[in-house]
């Protein structure tokens, strides 16, 4: 029982490490088991669309910073989507701004000579 329980623990530890390795216990009956580690193939980190960062604007900020600062954090692909995002909203921004400053001119707009 105490054999189980230690392949337990030693599978859920690989497990919160990333699950970079695959340890395989291999036993016959009445000897003691070897574990055999396998490597698995390293996981891809994620890269999320530049929509998916238009609609998560925090994670956005977070990722240009990497993207500035250690590029080596994060894949060149993700970088381009970030930039892409950024250029998004930045449009998406001028446009609420121009639609807010004709919103507050006054009728006839701003430079106009009274008649």
């Amino acid at each position: 029982m105490r054999l189980i329980a230690g392949k337990l623990a030693i599978a859920a530890v690989l497990i919160l490490a990333g699950g970079s390795l695959v340890v395989y216990f291999r036993s016959r009956p009445g000897s003691v088991a070897t574990p055999t580690v396998l490597e698995a193939a390293p996981s891809q980190p994620i890269v999320h669309s530049a929509a998916w960062y238009v609609a998560h604007p925090a994670v956005l900020h977070v990722d240009e910073r990497r993207c500035a600062g250690d590029a080596a954090t994060i894949s060149h692909a993700a970088c381009q989507n970030v930039a892409s995002a950024d250029a998004q909203l930045n449009v998406i921004d001028m446009r609420n701004a121009a639609t807010a400053n004709e919103d507050a001119s006054p009728p006839g707009g701003a430079g106009s000579k009274p008649k």
